[in-house]
């Protein structure tokens, strides 16, 4: 069955060459209509109900952006594939925040490309429709609580071989490839001894709400869950089992999702969440080694300094460091860490200066550069998107930084890895 697919752009040439581009049958497609503004797209989202949706981020009545978050309240199975000029990176962005699969830059489309993004668009469609059935309880998948309890037994019963059935279950969903797992627990320091035990339910099932949403926007593909409670146990917790998680990248979201939940937490239902994540596996095949790594669930709490005890100095660095990994998509200032370390800025300079012989901003900007080389290794991203993704505030300066720290350009570096004479960065 061809999938059935949307273009949208105010731009006919660029609507006519998308809609010549590539061979869309071949691809297991065909072009259902076309939209030249954001609200005949809206209609024809209605009336046609496409499998996909490739839209043009920027439109003068209704942006495209707009377009897919209406999409994702009404046509949550529908997938998008964003189309983009060089200055809407940020938007490109935070249209993949929202669930879109893809973006390509419009001046540089080529078929390949194309292809590329209409497979991963395919196979997403794939995946929405069969959890969307699950969802809705139709007769032949009615599974949903058995692929919950399949994901239980492969994060909590480590004793025991995962069972053939629930691999085969979790298989047939698509959710063994490239999967990993979060565990947080949550405290009430604050509320334990103010609210009753309804209280405390109505604010777990909030907070439960709040991590799904977090981790909708951070990993597209995930589920959410509250494993029942233990014996004598003063906490609750929840599980985010996440798949198809890129390999190699999908640690900085970790760092930034880890952050985000902890921050809301606090302002919000004042709850304390301690956040750890498990390495990723790459497919079933990794299921037993990769449940020997996971601990217990408890191994997510970190031990907290009593009120009005310092920190020692390891500890205060260590910490500080984390941070600056968790964050690299940030930019981060002193001030930041400071308040993180719960110490001042000038102190926090000093200690870092004696402990490292270096001064604190060369060091988070060593740390930077150190992933900016892995991912210009990759070969997958341009040197402008490199820049904003890890939070620089122009491609300008971060290549000032980048040469600062290794003696060339990233297009340099990026030739030199190439042409087979470049060399692993070494901070």
């Amino acid at each position: 069955m061809l999938r059935r697919v949307l273009l949208v752009d105010d731009e006919p040439i660029i609507l006519s060459g998308v809609k010549h581009l590539i061979d869309w049958e071949k691809n297991g497609c065909v072009v259902a209509g076309a939209a030249s503004s954001g609200a005949e797209a809206e209609r024809l989202l209605e009336s046609l109900k496409p499998d996909i949706v490739i839209c043009d981020i920027a439109m003068p009545d209704i942006s495209g952006l707009d377009v897919l978050k209406k999409a994702n309240a009404d046509f949550p199975e529908t997938v998008f594939i964003m189309l983009t000029n060089h200055q809407e990176f940020d938007l490109a962005r935070e249209s993949l925040r929202n669930r879109a699969v893809e973006y390509l830059l419009k001046n540089k489309l080529e078929a390949v490309e194309l292809e590329k993004a209409l497979r991963r668009a395919v196979s997403e469609w794939k995946n929405r429709n069969t959890l969307g059935r699950l969802d809705r309880g139709e007769p032949e998948t009615r599974l949903s609580g058995r692929i919950e309890q399949a994901v239980l037994e492969l994060a909590e019963n480590h004793s025991q071989p995962f069972p053939a059935e629930s691999a085969a279950l979790l298989r047939h969903a698509g959710m063994l490839s490239g999967f990993a797992l979060a565990s947080i627990s949550l405290s009430y320091p604050v509320l334990q001894d103010q609210s009753s035990p309804e209280e405390i339910n109505r604010l777990f099932n909030w907070e439960r709400e709040i991590t799904a949403r977090l981790a909708a926007s951070f990993f597209p593909k995930s589920l959410v869950l509250a494993p029942p409670l233990r014996d004598n146990e003063p906490d609750r917790r929840l599980l985010v089992f996440m798949w198809d998680l890129p390999r190699g990248e999908w640690e900085i979201r970790a760092g930034i999702f880890r952050e985000q939940l902890k921050k809301t937490s606090a302002q919000i239902t004042r709850l304390s969440a301690a956040v750890a994540f498990s390495q990723r596996a790459a497919d079933d095949r990794e299921i037993e080694a990769w449940r020997g790594r996971l601990g217990t669930p408890d191994s997510s709490k970190q031990e907290k300094p009593k009120p009005g005890t310092p920190a020692g100095h390891g500890e205060i660095i260590a910490r500080v460091r984390q941070y600056i990994e968790d964050n690299l998509e940030q930019r981060i200032m002193l001030q930041d860490l400071a308040n993180h370390a719960a110490i001042s800025p000038g102190y926090l300079s000093t200690i870092f200066k004696k402990e490292f012989n270096q001064n604190l901003m060369d060091y988070i900007n060593m740390v930077k550069t150190e992933r900016a080389c892995a991912l210009l290794r990759q070969g997958k991203y341009r040197i402008y998107e490199i820049s904003y993704m890890l939070g620089f505030e122009n491609a300008y300066y971060f290549t000032r930084v980048f040469r600062r720290h290794t003696g060339l350009s990233p297009s340099e570096y990026q030739k030199k890895e190439r042409s087979g004479d470049g060399e692993k960065f070494v901070p």
